[in-house]
């Protein structure tokens, strides 16, 4: 009596009516030849008749044979079809992807273009936000998050490790003065970037003037593209990533200041959640990403040096 223990070994003979082989058989499957001949003489044994005549060079099912064969030609064929179906699921489908809004507007964006350009079948869908999503929870394939990382199971790769520099713009200095030393910021407007991520213990100033009685900031954000854009607008001194500042300072829209100041650095991680079955098509993207922004030559285009 046959059971489900049995399906391999059919999938097999499956393999070897259709072939006319055990050579065939064998490579097809991946298994050994002996194996598979193994396997069918205990089918026989156990079944109490011959299934296969064999012969030097063929090997042709019995009237049994074909009559076992017809019964599990469905069954097998329908485990090919749910292979099928797995790999194309692996392979195909909209890729989940999580970032902060400044990252994913000045950096990833053009990223996952070059991507979806090298892979015409692929399909991204990015959630720009600066909420912190739940992978799991959210359906989402791939984060990009800056800064500290809370204790979790996800996987994380570090992207880069950004300096964080201060920044205002020339028409601001012009008119308020340059500061020199970071105790100097407590006479000027100064604009917060603010997430869970990336606290205000982090700023130096918060840091390093704990001591001073400061007033408090013009402007606080929790979105980097908000405040760089009051630092270009004139507005004050804004501590930023150099990811989200370095078009600025290099079109001369913002000057670079205090750089002989030792200031921190954040980094920028990307996170899924296993590396056991990742589907391809988001194994592609974490690598084509983890690729591209470890990669020194765009690093030296996107960022400023420590």
């Amino acid at each position: 009596m046959l059971s489900p223990d049995d399906l391999p070994t059919l999938a097999v003979f499956a393999e070897v009516v259709e072939r006319r082989s055990f050579t065939a058989a064998a490579a097809a499957v991946g298994w050994a030849k002996s194996a598979i001949s193994r396997r069918i003489a205990v089918l026989e044994a156990r079944l109490g008749v011959r299934l296969l005549q064999r012969t030097t060079r063929r090997v042709s099912p019995t009237a049994e044979g074909w009559r076992l064969y017809r019964q599990c030609a469905e069954l097998v064929a329908a485990a090919r079809r749910a292979d099928l179906l797995l790999a194309q699921a692996g392979g195909d489908g909209p890729v989940r992807v999580s970032a902060a809004t400044a990252f994913a507007q000045l950096h990833l964006a053009d990223a996952i273009a070059d991507f979806l350009r090298r892979h015409p079948g692929a399909a991204v869908h990015l959630d720009a936000t600066n909420r912190i999503v739940d992978l799991v929870g959210d359906g989402i394939d791939i984060a990009i998050r800056i800064g500290r990382l809370p204790d979790s199971s996800l996987v994380a790769r570090r992207l880069l490790c950004d300096p964080v520099v201060a920044v205002a713009s020339p028409a601001y200095l012009e008119r308020a003065g340059v500061p020199r030393h970071l105790s100097d910021l407590q006479r000027h407007a100064r604009l917060r970037y603010s997430t869970e991520e990336f606290g205000e213990d982090r700023m130096p100033w918060t840091r390093r003037v704990a001591r001073e009685r400061v007033a408090g900031h013009r402007l606080v954000s929790g979105d980097a593209l908000i405040v760089c854009r009051a630092a270009v607008e004139g507005l004050g001194v804004a501590i930023l990533p150099s990811h989200i500042v370095a078009a600025d300072v290099t079109a001369g829209r913002l000057v670079r200041l205090l750089e002989r100041t030792v200031m921190p650095t954040v980094d920028v991680w990307l996170l899924y959640p296993t590396q056991r079955h990742m589907p391809s098509r988001v194994r592609a993207l974490v690598e084509f990403l983890v690729g591209r922004f470890r990669n020194r030559a765009w690093q030296h285009r996107a960022l400023l040096a420590a």
